[in-house]
């Protein structure tokens, strides 16, 4: 999008019709993360960041994306990705994991969600994260 065309508030709602939107979602998993394995490398720096963000006051949420299980299936597999491992991790150093209903959210093409389900998930999220208070 050029940016004249981004709201202030930098959110700007997709969609599209495809046919099979599971298994776009799968091939496009699978091609994008070809060769990109998660790195502890990187996870380890990553959570020192957090930790140190923590520590100074600043609250970290974090949630896995509404996708369709066998997308998401084809994402761990294919990076390596142990998400209730880098959940209990995140949640060592202080990051507040959101726990959201992801039921009756549309993803159009296997990985994104239509306009209504982006501002549902916006406000399941807000609600989420009020409740944490």
């Amino acid at each position: 999008f050029p940016s004249h065309d981004i709201p202030e508030s930098g959110w700007v709602a997709s969609d599209r019709v495809v046919p099979d939107p599971i298994a776009l979602g799968v091939s496009t998993v699978t091609r994008d993360f070809e060769g990109m394995v998660i790195s502890p490398v990187a996870i380890d720096s990553l959570l020192g960041s957090i930790r140190s963000l923590v520590e100074q006051g600043v609250r970290v949420y974090a949630f896995f994306p509404p996708i369709p299980d066998p997308v998401a299936r084809t994402e761990f597999t294919v990076s390596g990705l142990d998400l209730g491992l880098l959940e209990s991790k995140l949640r060592a150093v202080g990051v507040l994991w959101l726990d959201v209903d992801y039921e009756g959210l549309v993803s159009y093409d296997g990985t994104h969600l239509d306009g209504p389900s982006g501002r549902h998930l916006g406000e399941r999220l807000a609600e989420a994260i009020h409740g944490l208070k």
